[in-house]
């Protein structure tokens, strides 16, 4: 039985490498991309190294990450939390006075983005420009040989946020054990 998203890593790069994992439509290309589990694993770990060298030290640091859904978000989410950091996804469709309210919050280390919200909102260049970082750029690193299992699954790995219908969003915490 699987645990953590190490233990899961490990299986699809043992049980599953050969497989097809993803399967996505990229507008770029105009058709379907498809990923075998040993890409996507290859793919976490690069961006493990990646967070790395942004953060030498990533466990507990927070990780925002403001794009729509893609192979690069997955990417993101699972791979911060591989890493041991925590992973924030932030609604797209929420105006800058949310975001920069739950980026007030959380204190990221790194701003992972496609673009699209500081296209719309250059008030986020701004306030976070020194810590906005493409969400393809673990795509240049080397995979991350080292990655262990985090020592604490109950430790923090998300916080989600709410709507915010009734006020301001809360954030959600989860571990690991939670999801």
């Amino acid at each position: 039985m699987v645990h953590s998203l190490y233990q899961s890593l490990n299986n699809l790069e043992t049980i599953y490498a050969d497989r097809i994992g993803i399967r996505y439509y990229d507008e770029a290309k105009g058709g379907v991309v498809e990923v075998p589990f040993r890409q996507y694993a290859a793919d976490l770990r690069r961006f493990v190294a990646f967070l790395r060298s942004r953060t030498p030290n990533p466990l507990g640091q927070r990780v925002a990450i403001l794009a729509r859904n893609s192979y690069q978000y997955v990417i993101c989410m699972y791979g911060t939390v591989i890493a041991g950091a925590v992973a924030v996804p932030l609604n797209l469709g929420k105006d800058w006075d949310a975001i920069s309210y739950e980026l007030g919050l959380t204190e990221p280390v790194c701003i992972l983005h496609d673009g699209e919200f500081a296209e719309r909102e250059p008030e986020l260049e701004k306030a976070y420009g020194s810590i906005l970082q493409p969400m393809d750029a673990f795509s240049a690193y080397e995979p991350a040989q080292d990655v262990t299992e985090v020592e604490d699954l109950s430790a923090l790995a998300f916080i989600m946020f709410t709507s915010g219908t009734t006020g301001r969003s809360k954030g959600v915490m989860l571990s690991q054990k939670n999801l």
